[in-house]
Order: structure tokens, then sequence, then C-alpha cells
């Protein structure tokens, strides 16, 4: 009777011990993925910042050598804007096709990595 008490008293320490151990293996993992996501984010935003100072800069570019082409520095301007403003219009339209399940991929896809 001493002994199987003693067995009773062993697994039920073991048993705290499991669950014990698997909560801060949970919570190692919890803090790893969100270290994970983290550094994505923080990429995608410094090279979304890098983006779009190229596109800045490009843009701008391509204004100064349309107006010298159409002999209207304004006129450059104007039709870079344009593009940008369909450029944007076609993002908006598109966004449920073609933004949002690559997003969603790439959410899932860090979460389950």
């Amino acid at each position: 009777m001493e002994k199987e008490k003693s067995e009773e008293k062993d697994l039920l320490t073991l048993a705290g011990e499991y669950a014990e151990n698997y909560y801060k293996l949970t919570v190692v993992n919890i803090n790893k993925k969100t270290a994970d996501i983290s550094a994505g984010v923080s990429f995608a935003f410094f090279l979304a910042l890098l983006t779009f100072f190229i596109c800045m800069f490009l843009g701008i570019a391509a204004a100064y050598w349309i107006g010298e082409r159409i002999n209207s520095l304004s006129g450059g301007f104007a039709i870079i804007g344009g593009f940008y403003i369909l450029l944007i219009l076609l993002l908006v339209v598109l966004r449920k096709k073609l933004f949002y399940p690559f997003v969603k991929n790439i959410v899932v896809k860090n979460i389950y990595d």
C-alpha cells in the first residue's frame, strides 16, 4: 500500500513537471514566433521605405525627362502624376485578388513555420 502511494506521488510529480515544461516550451515557441514576425515586419517596413524613395526619385526624373521631351515641365509632372493615380486605382481595384491573398499567405506561413 505504501509503495502504491509512493508511485502515485511520483506519477503526480511527473505529470506536474510535464505540464510545467510544456508551458515553458509553449512560451518559448510564442516568443520565437513573435521575434520572427517582428523581424519580418521591420524588414518589410524598411523595404517599403526604400521602395518609396526609389519610386519618388525615379518619378521626379521621369517627369523632368518627359517634360523636356514635350517642352512642358508641368506637363511631364502631370503625366507622371496621372500614371501614379492609375497605378493606385489599379491596386485598389485588385486588392482583394492580389494583395490580400499575398499578405494572408505570408502571415500564415510565418505563424506555422
